[in-house]
Formats: C-alpha cells, sequence, structure tokens
C-alpha cells in the first residue's frame, strides 16, 4: 500500500481519507480537497498494512472509499477511529456472484491482464469513450501491468479468508446505476442485507464516480458558507421567516432550560445578525455573552460583558479552557464535521448543572435543492441526534416541526435564499438559473421550500456525582 498527501497542513486537525479505485493513483483525486481539511490517498493495495501514526493528528476523518477500495479500507483501517465513512460502487465482499464483482470476472480479469484489456477495463468503468479520452489524462499512462495483477490476485486471495469485523461507521452508499464493473444489483444486496441501517444513494453513472464531487457534497465550503451569510446580513432579518419561527422557539426553551438563581455566563454559537441574541437575551439575567461566528459580528450591546471572536467554532471548542452555565446556537451546528465531538466538548466547558439548548436541521430539510448535488446534505437522524447527546447529556428534550414556505414564484423562492444566506448550502456549481429549475415544482404544485428543524435542550450530567 502506498500513501500520498495531496493537500497538507500542519494547523489542520480534519482529514478527507481517500481509499483508491484498482489501478489508479493520487492524480484522479487531485480536486477532493476542502479548506481546513488535509486530503491523504491510499492505493496501490498489495498488502493492507496502514500505518496508524500518520491520521493520530486528526480529530475528524472522513473515509471515501471506491471500487476496491472500499475492500481495503475494510482491511486496513481496524485500528484507526473514522468519523463517517462513504462508499463509491464497491462493497466488503468484492470477489462474490451475488454481492460484488462475479468470481469467474475477476478471476479472468486477473489472468488475462494486458495493456489492451486493461485500456478495455477503463472504457467500462468510465462508460464511454469520450469520457475515459478525459479519464486517461489523470490515468497513468505505463501502467505496471504485472504489479497490477498482483494486486487482484492478493486481494481474491484475501477476501477468501477475511474474517475482520466491521469497524468502520459507514454512513452512505453511492451505487452508480450503469456500474459495468461491480453490477449495481449485487451491491444493493450487499449493502442492503448486511448494513440496513446505512443510506443507499442511486446516481446515474457507471463505475467511475468523481470523487470530488461526492467529497464536496459531503463536507460544506466553510468559507463560501459564511461568506453567504454574511453578505445576507442586511438582509437576513426581514426575509428569515422560517429562521425567525425557529429562533422564536428556541429562545423560549432556552429560559426554560437556563439553570437558575445566578447571573448567567453564556456561549452563543452562529452569531448571524443576532435575530436569536436578541429574542433570548430579554428574559434571562445574563452576566455575560461570548459570541462565536465564522465571520465579524456586529456589536450588539445586549449583555453588561460581551466578547467576540471569529473562528472555525469546532476547533475553538477543542481548545476552550473556559465555562459557561448556557451553550446556545440557532440553525449552525448542521454545518459540523463531528457533532458528536462537538457534544463531548460542550459538556466539558459547561458547569456541572449547565444547559445545551441548540436548533439544527434533521434528513429531507430543503429537499427541493437535492437535485443540484449529488446527495443530500449531511444531517443527522432523530435518532443518531438522540444518542449523541445522550452520551453526554440527561433530561434530553428534542422538538421537530416541518416548516414549509409557499413563494409566488420560483424567483421569489430564489431570492428567499439569497436574502437570508440559505443559498450557501448548495452546490459549489449551483446557478442561479439551475436553481431556479430546481425550484420549479410539477404543474399545479406550489413553489415551495420546506425547512425540517430539530429543537434540543440537555442538561449536563453533574460532574461532581
Amino acid at each position: 500500500m502506498k500513501l500520498q498527501f495531496i493537500s497538507h497542513s500542519p494547523d489542520n486537525h480534519r482529514l478527507i481519507l481517500i481509499f483508491a479505485g484498482w489501478g489508479t493513483t493520487p492524480e484522479l483525486y487531485v480536486g477532493a480537497t476542502r479548506t481546513g481539511w488535509d486530503t491523504l490517498v491510499a492505493y496501490d493495495f498489495d498488502d493492507f498494512d496502514f500505518p496508524t501514526d500518520i491520521v493520530g493528528q486528526y480529530s475528524t476523518i472522513y473515509l471515501f472509499a471506491w471500487s476496491l477500495g472500499v475492500y481495503a479500507a475494510h482491511r486496513a483501517l481496524t485500528d484507526v477511529s473514522t468519523t463517517s465513512a462513504f462508499a463509491i460502487n464497491g462493497t466488503l465482499t468484492p470477489v462474490s456472484d451475488t454481492e460484488g464483482i462475479p468470481v469467474d470476472i475477476f478471476s479472468a480479469t486477473a489472468a488475462t491482464l494486458s495493456l489492451r484489456n486493461l485500456t478495455k477495463f477503463r472504457l467500462r468503468m468510465a462508460g464511454s469513450r469520450e469520457a475515459l479520452e478525459q479519464l486517461e489524462l489523470r490515468l497513468p499512462s505505463t501502467p505496471d501491468i504485472d504489479m497490477l495483477r498482483r494486486q487482484l490476485e492478493f486481494v481474491a486471495s484475501d477476501s477468501k479468508n477475511n474474517q475482520t469485523d466491521n469497524s468502520i461507521p459507514w454512513r452512505r452508499v453511492y451505487i452508480g446505476n450503469d456500474d459495468r464493473i461491480f453490477p449495481s444489483s449485487a451491491q444493493h444486496t450487499a449493502w442492503s442485507h448486511n448494513y440496513p441501517e446505512v443510506e443507499i444513494i442511486n446516481l446515474k453513472a457507471p463505475h467511475f464516480i468523481e470523487l470530488s464531487k461526492i467529497v464536496h457534497s459531503v463536507i460544506p465550503d466553510t468559507e463560501r458558507v459564511a461568506h453567504r451569510f454574511h453578505k445576507a446580513l442586511p438582509t437576513y432579518d426581514k426575509a428569515a421567516e422560517a429562521q425567525r419561527l425557529i429562533a422564536r422557539r428556541l429562545a423560549d426553551m432556552a429560559v426554560k432550560a437556563a439553570p437558575k438563581s445566578r447571573s448567567l455566563r453564556v456561549l452563543e454559537i452562529g452569531v448571524g445578525s443576532g435575530l436569536f441574541s436578541r429574542m433570548y437575551t430579554v428574559s434571562l439575567p445574563i452576566k455575560s455573552i461570548t459570541y462565536l461566528d465564522l465571520y465579524p459580528i456586529p456589536q450588539l450591546n445586549l449583555a453588561p460583558e460581551e466578547y467576540y471572536m471569529q473562528a472555525d467554532a469546532e476547533k475553538w471548542m477543542e481548545e476552550c479552557t473556559e465555562q459557561f452555565d448556557l451553550i446556545v446556537s440557532a440553525s449552525t451546528i448542521q454545518w459540523f464535521s463531528h457533532q458528536a465531538r462537538f457534544f463531548a466538548n460542550a459538556s466539558r466547558c459547561l458547569t456541572p448543572d449547565g444547559a445545551l439548548v441548540c436548533s439544527t436541521f434533521l434528513p429531507g430539510n430543503l429537499s427541493e435543492l437535492d437535485t443540484l448535488r449529488p446527495s443530500p446534505m449531511l444531517y443527522l437522524t432523530f435518532a443518531k441526534l438522540e444518542a449523541a447527546l445522550q452520551r453526554n447529556f440527561t433530561d434530553v428534550t428534542i422538538e421537530t416541526q416541518d416548516i414549509p414556505l409557499l413563494f409566488a414564484s420560483p424567483r421569489e423562492a430564489l431570492l428567499h435564499l439569497k436574502a437570508t444566506g440559505v443559498g450557501g448550502s448548495a452546490a459549489v456549481s449551483s446557478s442561479g438559473a439551475s436553481l431556479l429549475r430546481a425550484l420549479t415544482p410539477p404543474a399545479g404544485q406550489p413553489v415551495t421550500l420546506t425547512y425540517r428543524p430539530a429543537w434540543f435542550t440537555a442538561r449536563n450530567r453533574n460532574k461532581y456525582e
């Protein structure tokens, strides 16, 4: 096995870990990067020895495995704690008549491998000659045929006796409906029968799926999101109809959940225009508020003491040594890459009887925009949200409600997204025209944007018990 970073900074504490497809090198994945993340590619699988020290510095690891890389990750990462994992056109049983590549085809591919046959394989992988021409610009032009044959033989031999437990937290599986390498029916069988909790995303695609598109749909561009929301500050409060309803309900919950009989030290994450801030501060005895956001926060003057922090909230919480009576956040934590770790850090930064009060979103939120990306945004389900909270908190209460907004035209819906900055959740390449198409409903149906918020309160476990 070989490893190569395609982006790396000593300041980054998050990692995109790619397990490559057979016969590919890091050049194929150069676009699979995000600001604030390192990207490491594992490839050439003639063994499954993974040096765990290379990933020891990372608090968050997102695994993206494609094709035979799915099996390689399954075998190699038994001692690596990944945060979330995503399989693309591959299974944990790669040599199988029912759940992978049929045994005879896999064996014949290895036995008859030549440069000519490799080109035929690549054509099936790409789906068309035009796609192959573009793909070959990023594939090895002088492949080592003997080495590639040995890798296939190694996988075939290893998979016969594979007893490895599945310790990887597979969260999503992407299946191309025109996959001519791993039959899509076999992939469905392998995942749905053995791992029914895994979300399956069906794509109109051949075996090769551009991994950068998957990475970008799963990991938000936080700089772009922050820029969109910051740009929308002058229009946000007037246009934020759903957000105002969410904030009002959250403020009421914060007042009920806050510790009693003392002035409160509050941490608010994702302040934005201060819409939520102005709601909860009028009803709580507050000593100080620390405001935390990705971009400059307007002076609010809502508490006797105010502190303004511009930082990545997840990283800031990792390093925080202060204690607060109340941590609140309105419609922000859905952008976090490791919410369970955030909850643990929030518990550490709360007083023994302190409370965490937040709103987030559940799967199905703004589903009208899902056609603009290869998969929906990565929201925790109700059950996973509850389980993550209960690991660090007691008295967990979660409330949910759909909030549909109706508009006279797709253009009005688009203006709402722009005025509130919500368009930052759409795909990077989304244009105004593509957004309008996505928001145009079938004839006779209203133009709708559906928000699916979840509100929760959680009491810190008494550390002195």
